[in-house]
């Protein structure tokens, strides 16, 4: 991230994140939300000594450009568990 431009300066993020970002986005269904399978190991590690947080469907193997293939997950809903998703 950083500042470019000298005539009429922007704030811009680059880098690989926020590829991956772009391509799950182009990749993804409308209405759904697609994870990575980075993100849905770290919700199920950190929720792991409580009760599940999240319910996710696996999407399964996804190409995307500049990556290859991913394996991706769809995020369904937050568990009765979860007082934040869940009121």
């Amino acid at each position: 991230a950083g500042v470019v431009g000298t005539l009429t300066p922007h704030y811009c993020l680059f880098g690989d994140m926020i590829n991956t970002t772009a391509r799950h986005e182009s990749t993804g269904e409308a209405g759904k939300i697609q994870s990575s399978s980075i993100l849905y190991g770290r919700l199920m590690h950190f929720s792991a000594h409580q009760t599940q947080q999240y319910k996710f469907t696996p999407r399964g193997l996804v190409p995307m450009k500049g990556k290859g293939e991913l394996f991706t997950y769809w995020l369904d809903e937050g568990t009765d568990g979860n007082k934040e998703v869940n009121p």
